[in-house]
């Protein structure tokens, strides 16, 4: 069986409060596992490498797994530099001791146990077509390690939370991924009511749920957005301004002799 392991690491002002999350996915792109960590006094290459060493770890040993990663540090240490520090006794070409050693030693017993692909993967904030991320389970862990974990570990916070353990969701927080199409691309969504938490209709606002099931049910007008423009934000803004007009915005893959502006919106 083949897995796919996706991560990232946060960590504000570098050394300090920092966390990492990792996705794994079995080979139908099912996530089996999610998870983040805390650290209140770390370093953003700790917070990439400690979320591959949690994430190999769970892998059973002899299996083929990708590790996709927008971090410099993780993809050439996989590559080449793990392996080349072990045969000098964990020494660079300078003869200086690579940082970080505590976690990148157990890594590398991992990596020798294991058929290890690293492939790099250009990070959370590539442009988004329409409402699709082109690597959304390297946007899910960059949303997860900087906006749950690291908060978290602002506050002294040290433990290990698992989101999705085995396929299932443990924890209403977890992120998951919808509406892959043929090109890679995903949905970045927060798991909902449907899925794990329970009813939210409850006395006081049962009336206005109702009424908000209501309208999505009733059919909207769509609207494409394709072409590239800078800033997750302005992306969003965008975007909610459209479905705040009752469009659904949907991707627009142009055609292979269609030339497609910065950006462009189109009546579907």
């Amino acid at each position: 069986m083949t897995y796919e392991i996706h991560t990232d690491g946060s960590c504000s002002h570098n050394p300090g409060p920092g966390s990492y999350c990792y996705v794994i996915l079995d080979d139908q792109h099912n996530i089996i596992e999610e998870a983040y960590g805390c650290d209140p006094d770390t370093t953003n290459n700790r917070m990439e490498l400690m979320a591959v060493l949690e994430a190999l770890s769970l892998i059973p040993e002899g299996a083929t797994v990708k590790v996709c990663a927008d971090s410099n540090q993780v993809v050439q240490g996989i590559k080449s530099w793990h392996a080349s520090w072990a045969k000098r006794g964990w020494k660079k070409s300078d003869g200086k001791r690579p940082e970080n050693l505590d976690i990148i030693q157990p890594m590398y017993e991992l990596e020798c146990r294991l058929n290890v692909i690293p492939v790099k993967e250009k990070g959370h904030d590539t442009r988004m077509s329409g409402s699709l991320y082109l690597f959304p389970y390297n946007r899910i862990c960059d949303e997860i390690a900087e906006n749950v974990g690291t908060p978290e570990a602002k506050t002294g916070a040290t433990h290990k939370v698992n989101l999705i353990h085995k396929g299932k969701v443990v924890d209403p927080r977890a992120q998951i991924v919808t509406n892959l199409n043929e090109k890679g691309y995903g949905i970045n969504v927060t798991v909902g009511a449907t899925d794990v938490v329970a009813d939210p209709a409850s006395d006081g606002n049962r009336a206005s749920v109702k009424e908000e099931r209501r309208a999505e049910a009733q059919p909207k007008k769509q609207i494409a957005l394709s072409g590239s423009i800078q800033g997750l934000s302005l992306q969003l803004e965008i975007k909610e301004f459209l479905e705040s007009r009752g469009y659904e915005v949907v991707d627009h893959i142009p055609k292979s002799d269609e030339e497609v502006p910065q950006l462009s919106l189109w009546k579907v």
